[in-house]
């Protein structure tokens, strides 16, 4: 049998509800850019504890595609992982930030100016606010830690030495 056949067999046996069958087809990680992956990061935080490397980025991305590598074989074999690795990285990074208090504004709301490109809502205050502000406020999983400071943005001497060095690291990747 080829992978574009189903068969079942049953025999006296009555459904007492309609049956459904679905095709599932994997796209890859066409649209990256606008899908937030829930990664599934190192519990707890160890930011400012373990050194982050490219080992840390694979095991990650291993993990995120666990799904595939299980459903679509085949198609995980030519499947090129940068762009997931990127997404991971981008959200280890702005973890370490969110950590801090980093609120991620990009800009104050300017009559008649329109909003910074990488904006996407506004607080009460006027503030426009990156995908991040959203990405760490509100979810379940993050066990309401992040608390941004709207007075003021992330400064180095804010940050231990291990999160210096992990920003250093994930920025380079991020090049």
């Amino acid at each position: 049998m080829d992978q574009t056949t189903i068969q079942w067999h049953f025999e006296s046996w009555t459904p007492i509800e309609d049956i459904w069958a679905q095709h599932v087809r994997w796209d890859g990680l066409a649209g990256i850019g606008n899908r937030n992956f829930f990664v599934r990061l190192p519990e707890p935080y160890q930011g400012n504890l373990v050194e982050y490397d490219e080992a840390l980025i694979e095991r990650m991305a291993e993990e995120e595609l666990r799904f595939a590598a299980e459903h679509f074989p085949a198609e995980l074999k030519s499947l090129d992982r940068a762009p997931l690795k990127r997404e991971i990285a981008d959200w280890l990074y702005h973890e370490i930030l969110a950590r801090h208090g980093d609120p991620f504004i990009v800009g104050k709301r300017e009559y008649g100016q329109p909003k910074p490109a990488d904006a996407i809502a506004s607080d009460q205050d006027g503030n426009y606010l990156s995908k991040w502000s959203t990405r760490f406020a509100g979810y379940g999983y993050h066990g309401g830690w992040y608390k941004p400071d709207r007075k003021h943005s992330v400064r180095s001497e804010d940050l231990s030495a291990m999160e210096r060095r992990n920003l250093d690291f994930l920025g380079h990747y991020l090049k």
